[in-house]
């Protein structure tokens, strides 16, 4: 029989595949060459966080080592921070970096004067503003003689319907012109609710305070008017009129004090919302006409106008509806800088112009207040003033998602911004805290102390307000250095939209601060927050304003663990709307979310739990995650099985490469190919990996590091394969093994062993030899004949090297030596 050859390949293998593996060798074209080692960026400790892309095509890398945040950017390492607490997840938008932490969103922006980042911090808490009235005067309107239809005895107890009417209209006609004039002059007689906010220099909004009734006098209008009829010819016909009288007042501002903080160089403008008056008198009805008793020729009389419900819980739906009422009626640049007042302290009244942004239309008011359902909101409870933290989180196209969602409930309002009116010359310093109550029971007390050298609070408004419907107290204790300490408890109750609990508003003339400490305890400045993560919650926004949520969409009882874009189609797919994958601890979701970036649904692709944002890596073709032990590749509206148990702590996408890195829970580094085939790598454990732009990032430890570009030297590699011989080698004697490969430098071990089924080769031939080689390395066999052939290679080699295939080759049977 006549000599014959066996072609063993150099190739990859499947998955951790017993018969077949190979170490630090990819494929290229059907040949193996050595990987080159990961370059390293800097020597520099810590976890990867995310990435920023610079307009020159450079990338700032964003690590965390404990709790100390760096930026590397070109091979230089700037230290940024160190973190209240251990961060979460991070994203990047524009210029600004956003770190979710226990406490809250914690955040640096980028200078491109200088190209550093500049700590900002928590959530900003910007000196307060106080919003007072600058001036108060008498408005008064009278419905001018009348001559009533119908005589009135003596005895007689109402008023004909005729006459009534007549009554009304006037009254009406009066009370208008009465509020068109304070209004044309800069004055409301109304109460209003208004709050201010603070724009960013990216033009979102920093901060929101909460509403503020104002008024100097409450609600005078619901007061009963007035008014006498006289005798004419025996009974009484004529009137001299109901007079109307309320009280007027502008609006002004107490400036904040001048800081120099990041924030406040952040902050370019403070806009004033200011809602119309809110009017409590019902038009479409008509007036309560109650006659008194003569005396002599007079018989007086009163008018009641007639009111829309309970003005209470109109007040209390306005400070729920207040952002859908209110107008913005000023707006000042640079608040914290002397944008105001050149000096913090000043009252500054509206500009004149103020009234023409907030028109007198109380009828709109009164119905925006009276529809019973309102149009749907950004989740509250994550709003400002309030915000959230999260556990994971991804930038999509124009709109930002975070999952794993726990609120940060706002401080309370200080005193400062409670206050009606301050006086003068007076020091002062003030507690506010707020008891918000869960349904469960639990307690979350939250306080704000504030205090100054000047301008105490004399006087403060009438009602108080939280935005949460479990607040149910709010307590004020101020201390002013003339001696007077002032403590006061508001029992607060939510409003019929369940947004915001306010306290009572049947009195809404602002309360006086006045001494009354020997009947209160001290209220101490507490704070015990109680979290109340929802693990399974998403949250959408917009990516220009990722802290102001627009919807929220509760997706599974497991934790949101990590969220991507979704990737590729399939003919289940909605192409009606865009989609999103959320991996939770209790399976894979697809996502719906509709034009306005409004979630709006989510229906389950695999119930295969994904634990660690790690678990999960974005490529062109599919998202792929380690589910339940498993390697799934997830397209359209279904999830693949790449591998089943294969367990892993973290997977990360190489784009360059066009390659999977898999890291087992002992370090393992196992990387997929295109063909879905794998090698080891050895040399790198990575801490973690990050995919940013057409790179795949590694931290060590020890080391940044870039495995997009490769060190050019010596690698150490490895090849395994066992085979089962086929027709008709099998039993065969083997008399020669050759390794068609080409190497300029390296030492290597070439094995081939044998066996017959067992598992366990017996040795047939092992040689050492050094490169260069350029073509084969031969070398001659003697063994006995074995149905399985295992053939290696390993050692040292340089990173140009190139392996091909081994050949074996079969005698006719007899033994030659």
């Amino acid at each position: 029989m006549k000599d014959s050859c066996l072609t063993i390949p150099a190739k990859l293998s499947a998955f951790a595949d017993p018969d077949n593996s190979v170490i630090n060798l990819r494929e290229n074209n059907g040949i193996l060459n050595p990987v080159g080692m990961p370059s390293t960026v800097v020597d520099l400790p810590g976890s990867l966080l995310t990435s920023f892309s610079h307009d020159d095509g450079t990338e700032t890398l964003f690590i965390v080592d404990r709790l100390a945040l760096s930026a590397v950017r070109g091979g230089r390492v700037t230290k940024i921070a160190t973190l209240p607490s251990a961060p979460g997840c991070a994203v990047v938008d524009g210029p600004m970096l956003i770190v979710m932490t226990d406490e809250g969103p914690w955040r640096a922006c980028y200078d491109m004067i200088s190209e550093q980042w500049r700590e900002l911090g928590l959530n900003p808490d910007f000196p307060a503003v106080g919003i007072e009235i600058a001036n108060e005067r008498e408005f008064r309107e009278t419905s001018g003689f009348l001559d009533f239809d119908d005589e009135y005895s003596p005895a007689g107890m109402t008023m004909q319907p005729g006459d009534s009417r007549m009554l009304n209209r006037l009254l009406m006609e009066s009370y208008d012109r009465l509020s068109n004039s304070a209004l044309s002059q800069d004055y409301y007689v109304h109460p209003v609710l208004a709050a201010y906010r603070i724009i960013g220099d990216d033009g979102a909004v920093l901060y929101r305070s909460t509403p503020v009734l104002v008024s100097p006098r409450g609600f005078e209008i619901v007061k009963p008017l007035n008014a006498r009829l006289y005798t004419s010819g025996g009974n009484m016909s004529m009137s001299s009129g109901v007079d109307i009288s309320l009280t007027g007042f502008r609006l002004a501002l107490r400036s904040p004090a001048v800081v120099d903080s990041p924030w406040a160089d952040k902050a370019v403008a403070l806009e004033l919302l200011v809602t119309p008056p809110l009017d409590p008198v019902r038009r479409s009805e008509s007036a309560r006409v109650s006659l008194g008793s003569p005396d002599g020729s007079i018989r007086p009389f009163s008018v009641r106008m007639p009111l829309v419900g309970e003005y209470p819980s109109m007040v209390q739906r306005a400070f729920e509806r207040f952002d859908l009422i209110a107008k913005v009626a000023a707006r000042y640049t640079n608040p914290f800088k002397g944008g105001i007042a050149p000096e913090g302290g000043t009252l500054v009244p509206l500009p004149w112009s103020y009234k023409y942004n907030v028109p007198y239309d109380g009828r709109s008011v009164q119905i925006a207040l009276a529809v019973k359902s309102i149009p749907e909101t950004p989740p509250f409870e994550l709003s400002l003033p309030h915000t959230f933290t999260a556990a994971s989180a991804a930038l999509v196209g124009d709109m930002a998602v975070w999952g794993d969602i726990t609120p940060v409930h706002a401080l309370p309002s200080g005193a400062d911004q409670l206050a009606a009116s301050t006086t003068g010359g007076v020091g002062w310093n003030a507690v506010t805290r707020v008891t918000i109550t869960s349904r469960d029971g639990r307690k979350e007390i939250i306080s704000r102390s504030s205090g100054g050298d000047d301008n105490a609070p004399a006087s403060l408004w009438p009602v108080v307000a939280y935005p949460h419907p479990d607040a149910t107290k709010m307590e004020v204790r101020i201390t002013r250095t003339d001696g007077i300490v002032f403590t006061r408890t508001f029992m607060l109750a939510p409003g019929p939209d369940g947004t915001v609990a306010c306290s009572s508003a049947v009195d809404c003339t602002p309360v006086a601060v006045e001494d009354n400490s020997t009947a209160h305890e001290v209220i101490s400045p507490l704070m015990e927050r109680v979290s109340s993560r929802r693990p399974g919650l998403i949250v959408a926004a917009s990516a220009s304003s990722p802290l102001a949520p627009l919807s929220q969409l509760p997706v599974s009882q497991g934790a949101v663990t990590a969220l991507t874009a979704a990737s590729g189609s399939s003919s289940a797919w909605d192409f009606a709307r865009r989609h999103l994958y959320a991996f939770t601890s209790s399976g894979i979701y697809a996502v719906a979310v509709n034009s306005s970036m409004s979630l709006a649904s989510a229906h389950i692709i695999d119930s295969r739990c994904v634990m660690s944002r790690d678990c999960v890596a974005f490529s062109p073709d599919g998202v792929y995650a380690v589910a339940s032990g498993d390697l799934l590749k997830v397209t359209g509206s279904r999830a693949q099985t790449v591998v089943r148990s294969c367990g892993g702590d973290a997977v990360a996408w190489s784009v360059s490469r066009g390659e999977l890195w898999h890291v087992a829970a002992d370090g393992t580094v196992r990387v997929m190919n295109p063909r879905s085939l794998w090698y080891v790598r050895k040399g790198v454990v990575p801490q973690s990996m990050l995919s940013s732009g057409s790179r795949l990032y590694i931290t060590t430890g020890t080391a940044l590091l870039d495995a997009s570009v490769e060190s050019v030297g010596e690698v150490d590699v490895a090849l395994h394969s066992r085979v089962e011989l086929p027709e008709p080698y099998a039993l065969r004697h083997c008399s020669r093994l050759s390794c068609v490969m080409s190497a300029g430098r390296g030492k290597l071990t070439m094995n081939l062993s044998g066996d017959n089924g067992s598992g366990h080769p017996h040795n047939l031939l092992s040689v050492d030899f050094e490169a260069p080689v350029w073509n084969v390395v031969t070398r001659r066999i003697l063994g006995p004949a074995r149905r399985f052939l295992t053939v290696s290679l390993a050692g040292t080699v340089d990173s140009g090297a190139l392996i091909a295939r081994f050949l074996v080759d079969f005698g006719d049977g007899r033994r030659k030596y």
